[in-house]
């Protein structure tokens, strides 16, 4: 279903999401929250604990941690307001996306993964490590989309224990704050070309009769 919307606005709003990558980097990744959810909560406080929030824009809404107040953060009542959260601003001035998704247990095969609009976003417009169902960047690659284990040992995404799987990415995140920056900012510039791949998987993405239909029909999950 998000693929599916995605790629309706992409087709609608070809210029959604697109970013200026020559931006100097302010921050090294960008973790955006709005609902509590326990994997989220591990997330935002392992990146408190290892001092690393000073190298993020991190959010956490229900937590009552926003943005920088120099940063608007777009709100929208209507249906469309996932779409509307993605801040250039941001993504911009960041070298990669910290992906927490709805959620984050194994499930039993691809039919049960829950990808949601926020792993959209990410793979439109800038690199990404992703807090998700097991499983998830297989199937994404599936799907015909770039990773990026140029900058993450996405062998995270197969941990089958969901705790280990977070620790595991929380090493990765603060193994990228400390890379040298000039070796960090070589390997982003080197994967870039992945974003346009992704843009156009995207806006070429199979519809599903079943998926296009909740589309359709408005249905809104909360998430």
């Amino acid at each position: 279903y998000f693929f599916i919307a995605c790629k309706r606005l992409l087709n609608r709003s070809p210029d959604y999401g697109k970013i200026d990558y020559n931006i100097k980097k302010e921050k090294i990744y960008n973790c955006l929250n709005h609902s509590e959810k326990k994997h989220r909560t591990i997330i935002f406080n392992g990146l408190k604990s290892r001092k690393l929030l000073k190298h993020g824009f991190v959010s956490y809404l229900d937590k009552g941690v926003y943005l920088p107040r120099n940063i608007e953060e777009r709100r929208a009542e209507d249906r469309s307001w996932r779409w509307t959260t993605l801040i250039p601003e941001v993504v911009s001035k960041t070298y990669f996306n910290v992906v927490t998704e709805t959620h984050n247990e194994i499930v039993y095969d691809d039919y049960d993964l829950f990808i949601t609009e926020k792993t959209c976003k990410a793979l439109i417009t800038q690199p990404f490590i992703v807090i998700g169902n097991y499983g998830t960047l297989r199937h994404v690659k599936k799907l015909g989309f770039e990773t990026y284990p140029e900058l993450f040992d996405e062998s995270y995404d197969l941990i089958e224990n969901p705790k280990d799987r977070l620790e595991f990415i929380l090493d990765e995140i603060e193994r990228l704050c400390n890379m040298d920056k000039n070796e960090l900012e070589k390997i982003y510039k080197s994967v870039l070309w992945k974003i346009k791949h992704n843009r156009k998987i995207m806006v070429e993405f199979e519809e599903d009769e079943f998926a296009s239909k909740i589309e359709d029909d408005k249905n809104n999950y909360a998430v």
